[in-house]
């Protein structure tokens, strides 16, 4: 998929059933997800303050997520980083990931910045470089090769 989705400030995007594929997102404004699937085979950016009213679904990433605006702090979904590569993992200060899957075979995600979890961190394949802090909300699950 050759596409990006740019969700402009003020711009609004939603889920609530079904599947969304696009290659990038570049998020700046509305990003609404209660059931479904955003498949996104590229990056996930995010800039300025963002809104996610995430409340079920998953977003699932095989590239790098990079998010330097505030606002990303979901009520429930879950964030699922499964790449064929390394994935380099950044956010804001502010936003966090209320569930976070690694799922990507035998490579790495490494993140560059603090990671703040408030449901459940999940490592299905691959590694999560812990070099830097993950805050927990509540229980770590974890699977073996």
């Amino acid at each position: 998929n050759d596409d990006s989705l740019t969700i402009d400030n003020c711009g609004i995007f939603s889920i609530s059933n079904g599947n969304a594929n696009t290659n990038n997102v570049i998020h700046s404004g509305f990003l609404n997800i209660s059931c479904g699937n955003l498949d996104i085979d590229g990056n996930y950016t995010a800039n300025g303050h963002i809104t996610a009213n995430i409340s079920g679904g998953t977003i699932k990433v095989e590239g790098n997520w990079t998010s330097s605006g505030s606002g990303f702090d979901p009520t429930g979904g879950t964030v699922e980083l499964n790449g064929g590569a390394d994935q380099a993992l950044s956010m804001n200060a502010s936003s966090n990931f209320f569930n976070l899957t690694v799922n990507n075979s035998s490579y790495d995600v490494d993140p560059s910045t603090n990671v703040a979890v408030t449901g459940a961190l999940t490592v299905t394949a691959g590694e999560l470089d812990t070099a830097i802090t993950i805050k927990m909300n509540i229980g770590i699950e974890s699977k073996t090769k």
